[in-house]
């Protein structure tokens, strides 16, 4: 602002110069104004010639003075005219202006300062800014840096955080200038104040950035020196911020190093070579030592600074402490090296691959063999398994959360296949997501692959015979059934067979005499089916043998001419498979039941047609064993039936109510006296009504019920036959016969449970027979001890159905029996066949040489009651004495009973 006190005088001429000239014409001005009257009163030429003389010289003071007032008007116009250009400045700036007197009070402020504060004209004429502006936050130095120089009367300047009249805090900068009068007086001040506001916001915030920073930034000046440092440097540095100012590169303090662990020297260090290029450096690797005697490891970028003259004016460092980094990428490498792992870079867009040396070695070639690009990779894969490991790519490129991981086989330098584990990840993507770069790594997984495959085939092998097992039939029946083979002009056969008897073996002679059984039909199966054998067959067609549990063994013949031709290989495995075995030096003889189901048959599934030729299978050993059946619908009917009936049998063990115990009489054939009754079993079912014994008695044996119906119907004949004996004297002859499955007596058990079962009932040991079935007595060497140990029980022991089984008359010494019961099939045959009367004298004739009781069964009429008697035989049962009835019944009939009174009328009494 301009001080009107302070116009200059002239604008043209120096102001010593114009003084003296304005002086000299001054001066002959007022010699002409003392020359004039004396000239005027001389009338000579001289008194005219100094008259004009005169008169010329207050002319030209008198110019001069008119000039000298028309520049002075002009000047002052001039003047005012830039004290209003200046005062509409000072009005149109958007900055504070204030001009105040020497002692700081305010005597004028423009519009921007009443903006700016918020305080108006009045309000702030005569106060001093500092009391009208500042407050507690307003830096104490920059106060005092201001009013120094107001007690000075000299210039400042300064940031000041201020207030406005509402409080608002904000940023100005202050200039503050002197105001000095003509003679050099301070007359007041001028100070003009900018809003820095936003300016210090944004420095604060690159403050906060440049403190929150995790890479450490050090600034050099031009000679090397460090000049500032964030906080990220301090730290990772290890020193104060006050002891890095002032260090340069070539302290020897900092002790740094190269990536190979040897010193480095100053000038290599990159803010030093920077400044001595004026190149940036990047990604710079050095090792500094820290106060502490620790170590870390630097990755150093350095970027020059310039002028705006593009002088170099500085430097400025950034690093990161990648010591963590750096370790966990040696282990890695370690790690690598010692799992032998083959490393890959694929650079997407060029399709260039880098490998490193172990992946090389992987295959046999040495580095750099083979072209380098994804064209050799893939050429190495086995096509195979090309489809799946690009599938996997593609997912992995599509969806990075679903990894990259594949299986497949390489091709060998020396031949072969190797079996490697691909894996991998996208590590670079363009702004559109799309893959630019690949790393990932290939292991050798030969071994394991070959492991697996070992292990595979031992999951599909029986371990006992060495054939397929149950799994292994299944996926290549499923093959079969998938790849339509029938459809194709082809069939395909399952054989399903058992063993007839197998169990008797095995617990006769033993279990590994059982095995070695097993494992001599798995070697009749391999030899029969071996290729080229098989007539049915096409040529070189194949066929599997697989055993699937037990003594259950399935063919399965592919590609046969017709369906029918299954027939003819069954029958001639049943001639392999029946022949005699020598195991341990005895000869085994069993028989095989085998069950035939055609690719023909509905339901093609593997599951249905194994199903269906087990069907099969116990349909043959239902006819006869040692036969082949082949599958029928209906098979499948009788199947369910037994298992519906299987299922309710179950049931009716477990509620107790269905089933009952029916008592047949045993008469003395003499008297007709009853004498005892054999318990039988009888089902009473809710909605089929009485089911046969010839129905559920087999149906218990097949699914292993009958031990537990075994043990009921004992419990039961003994708990009645106890309380039908309470009220008759001690020596009444009565006996209740009981007979007993092949499971039962297989039972080391029995004896306890039968002692056990007399001694719960009361039953004397004396009153219960115990039946056995000649076949099972005969075969079983096992069922000789457990008979000898019942004996030793108190109960008498008969063999059932004699006559039909293996046994003989010169065999029955070796049996600890009491009775034996001739079965009804000779006693039915006696009238018509001399043969079986025979038969039936010479049984009696033995067994009383060995002092047996016998049981004539199957008694229907009056002749053969008597025929029997006349032969010998002290006992018999039968429907003409009376059939099966329930205790109650029976209780009845004993009671009509005298030791005079024969039981006649027992079959009118007895109907059941």
């Amino acid at each position: 602002m301009v001080d009107p006190k302070a116009v200059a005088i002239g604008a043209h001429l120096p102001w010593m110069l114009r003084a003296v000239v304005v002086g000299l014409l001054g001066l002959a001005a007022l010699v002409a104004l003392l020359v004039g009257p004396w000239a005027a009163a001389r009338p000579d030429a001289t008194g005219w010639t100094l008259l004009a003389l005169a008169a010329m010289a207050l002319l030209a003071f008198g110019e001069v003075l008119a000039r000298r007032m028309g520049r002075h008007r002009q000047r002052l116009t001039d003047q005012a005219c830039e004290l209003e250009r200046v005062a509409l400045v000072a009005e149109l700036t958007r900055n504070a202006v204030v001009i105040s007197d020497r002692q700081g009070r305010i005597e004028w402020v423009n519009e921007g300062f009443i903006r700016m504060s918020g305080y108006g004209w009045h309000e702030a004429v005569g106060r001093r800014c500092g009391d009208l502006l500042h407050f507690e936050q307003t830096d104490s130095q920059a106060r005092a840096t201001l009013a120094d120089a107001l007690v000075a009367g000299q210039a400042a300047s300064a940031d000041l955080l201020q207030r406005d009249k509402s409080g608002r805090p904000y940023w100005v900068h202050v200039d503050l200038q002197p105001l000095r009068g003509r003679g050099g007086d301070l007359t007041g001040f001028v100070s003009i104040a900018t809003d820095i506001s936003a300016r210090m916001l944004e420095r604060e915030r690159l403050q906060a950035q440049w403190r929150a920073l995790p890479a450490g930034v050090v600034i050099h000046a031009a000679d090397g020196r460090i000049v500032d440092a964030n906080p990220a440097a301090w730290r990772m540095l290890g020193l104060t911020h006050d002891q890095l100012l002032g260090r340069d590169s070539m302290d020897p303090r900092w002790h740094a190093v190269r990536d190979d662990g040897t010193r480095m020297p100053g000038h290599e260090h990159p803010a030093m070579l920077t400044l001595a290029t004026g190149q940036a450096q990047r990604q710079a690797l050095m090792g500094v030592s820290l106060p502490s005697g620790e170590r870390r490891w630097l990755r150093v970028n350095a970027e020059p600074l310039r002028t705006l003259d593009d002088k170099l004016d500085g430097v400025v460092t950034s690093f990161l402490d990648i010591t963590e980094f750096s370790a966990q990428r040696r282990l890695l490498a370690m790690t690598v090296q010692a799992a032998e792992l083959g490393t890959w870079d694929w650079q997407i867009d060029s399709g260039a691959v880098q490998f490193n040396d172990q992946w090389w070695k992987m295959f046999g070639y040495t580095s750099g063999e083979l072209p380098d690009g994804l064209a050799t990779w893939w050429s190495q894969v086995n096509p195979e398994d090309r489809p799946a490991a690009r599938d996997a790519m593609n997912r992995h490129f599509a969806d990075q959360s679903q990894p990259y991981r594949c299986e497949f086989r390489m091709r060998r330098r020396e031949g072969g296949w190797l079996w490697v584990m691909a894996a991998g990840a996208v590590v670079e993507r363009d702004q559109d997501g799309k893959p630019r770069r690949m790393v990932g790594v290939h292991m050798d997984i030969d071994h394991r692959k070959q492991l697996e495959h070992k292990l595979e085939s031992a999951a599909l092998t029986d371990a006992l015979t060495g054939l397929p097992n149950r799994e292994a039939l299944h996926r290549r029946l499923s093959r079969c059934v998938d790849a339509g083979v029938f459809c194709q002009g082809q069939a395909f056969a399952v054989l399903f067979m058992d063993f007839d008897r197998f169990k008797l073996v095995n617990d006769s002679l033993g279990h590994e005499a059982g095995d070695e059984l097993l494992r001599q039909v798995a070697g009749r199966l391999r030899a029969a089916l071996r290729s080229g054998d098989d007539v049915a067959r096409l040529e070189e067609a194949p066929s599997t043998a697989a055993r699937i549990g037990g003594d259950e063994f399935v063919v399965l013949l592919e590609r046969l001419r017709h369906v029918d031709d299954a027939s003819l290989v069954a029958e001639r495995l049943l001639g392999t498979l029946s022949q005699p075995y020598l195991i341990d030096g005895q000869v085994v003889e069993t028989s095989v039941s085998i069950g035939v189901v055609t690719s023909d048959a509905p339901g093609g599934d593997p599951a249905t047609l194994i199903r269906d030729a087990d069907t099969a299978m116990y349909e043959a050993k239902r006819l006869g064993r040692g036969r082949v059946v082949a599958f029928s619908p209906e098979m499948h009917e009788r199947v369910c039936h037994a298992m519906s009936l299987e299922r309710d049998l179950r049931q009716a063990l477990q509620e107790r109510g269905q089933l009952w115990v029916a008592y047949q009489p045993i008469v003395e054939l003499g008297s007709r006296r009853m004498v005892g009754v054999e318990a039988l079993a009888r089902w009473n079912h809710p909605e089929r009504g009485q089911v046969s014994p010839m129905e559920f008695i087999a149906i218990a044996e097949e699914s292993g019920l009958i031990e537990e119906l075994g043990a009921w119907v004992l419990r039961q004949a003994c708990s009645d036959t106890a309380e039908l004996l309470r009220p008759m004297p001690e020596d009444f002859e009565w006996t209740v016969a009981v007979n007993l499955s092949r499971a039962q007596i297989l039972k080391d058990s029995l004896p306890e449970l039968v002692a056990r079962t007399l001694s719960d009932t009361g039953l004397p040991a004396r009153r219960l027979h115990l039946e056995i079935t000649e076949s099972m007595a005969m075969q079983d060497t096992c069922a000789v001890a457990t008979l000898t140990a019942l004996r030793r029980t108190g109960v008498r022991l008969a063999l059932d159905d004699f006559g039909t089984g293996y046994s003989s008359l010169s065999s029955l010494d070796q049996l600890p029996l009491d009775a034996i019961k001739i079965d009804r099939s000779f006693v039915a045959r006696m009238s018509s066949n001399a043969y079986q009367t025979a038969l039936v004298e010479a049984t009696l004739r033995v067994a009383n040489s060995l002092r047996l009781e016998v049981v004539a069964e199957g008694i229907e009429d009056e002749m053969q009651a008597a025929t029997l008697h006349a032969l010998g035989c002290q006992l018999g049962q039968g429907w003409h004495f009376g059939r099966p009835m329930p205790a109650d019944r029976l209780l009845a009939l004993l009671h009509t009973q005298t030791p005079a009174c024969p039981v006649r009328s027992a079959p009118a009494l007895a109907e059941a």
